[in-house]
């Protein structure tokens, strides 16, 4: 079965990011490996893309720790941009019913393949229950500023850092800032910067 490239993915050499471009390239392998005709699979392996993005929540190892590192730095007197930026942390178990809800999808999938053997392909479905061969994007359905999740998760864990004691710091100056410390480091041979 055919599978459309990722909307994510255009080229190696386009990429702003390595890990979008490996995530975009495992989106791809996992829907090319989708044999859902009878003819070429003796047995149909189904599959289907499960796309979160910053998981936070039971199990969490990076987003919550990372956003608490920097109030345990003190560092919430910091703001780099000016915080419009949109982003949709979805909850760990949101994330794990949206495997449960796909794998139960794709084995309600497979009993209907074993219902219809004579079936060439089902290409033209309009089952409600196929998701194979599919991407899908999970969120919690709740975009909000970057800026204002972590000033949120700050203040549950007891930051009281007044919002005009905040100093946002432009993104293009940051970036030069960046710029500035790394080539600094470099030149000095200061190893990584902090």
């Amino acid at each position: 079965m055919p599978t459309r490239p990722s909307p994510c993915f255009s080229s190696r050499a386009n990429s702003r990011s390595s890990t979008s471009t490996t995530k975009a390239l495992a989106e791809s392998y996992v829907r090319s490996q989708n044999q859902r005709q009878r003819r070429r699979a003796t047995h149909p392996f189904l599959t289907c893309a499960i796309l979160p993005s910053g998981i936070f929540g039971v199990g969490d190892l990076v987003v919550l720790p990372g956003i608490l590192d920097a109030y345990f730095r003190g560092q919430t007197q910091w703001q780099i941009g000016d915080n419009q930026n949109r982003f949709d942390f979805p909850e760990s178990t949101n994330v794990a019913h949206a495997h449960y809800l796909a794998a139960a999808a794709r084995v309600a999938q497979l009993e209907k393949c074993h219902d219809s053997p004579d079936d060439e392909d089902d290409e033209g479905d309009d089952d409600k229950t196929k998701v194979d061969g599919e991407a899908f994007f999970i969120t919690n359905d709740e975009p909000r500023c970057f800026w204002d999740f972590t000033r949120l998760v700050w203040t549950f864990a007891g930051d009281t850092t007044p919002r005009e004691r905040v100093w946002v710091i432009p993104r293009p100056w940051a970036l030069r800032l960046a710029g500035v410390l790394e080539w600094t480091f470099w030149a000095l041979g200061l190893g990584q910067p902090p």
